[in-house]
């Protein structure tokens, strides 16, 4: 059984920090934030870019649903460590990227 966080809901509904949209937005590449439950609270515009927009608030894998993604995501929600995998689309043009994810 997968055991979930709950984060307080006030730093919840507020999103990130400035500071940490500014940090995200430093990245060239595509950066998500998650909260404790896998929920989307943030995204950079590279992110919007690569992948089209996201509704924040609704669970990240709505967005991702490959199996390799699912497990990454579930994985690193429940044991609070990093994991890494590898997202192959196909379409509409065919394209690697390494994902990441980190709990802070």
């Amino acid at each position: 059984m997968r055991t979930r966080l709950r984060l307080d809901q006030s730093k919840q509904k507020s999103g990130p920090s400035d500071a940490v949209k500014r940090f995200s937005a430093a990245f060239s590449g595509p950066v998500y934030i998650l909260d404790s439950e896998g929920l989307l609270i943030f995204a950079n515009k590279s992110a919007t870019e690569a992948f089209g927009s996201a509704r924040m608030g609704a669970p990240f894998l709505f967005k991702f649903r490959t199996p390799d993604v699912r497990r990454m995501v579930e994985a690193c929600l429940d044991t609070l460590q990093h994991r890494y995998c590898e997202l192959h689309e196909k379409s509409p043009t065919e394209r690697f990227f390494g994902v990441s994810i980190t709990p802070v």
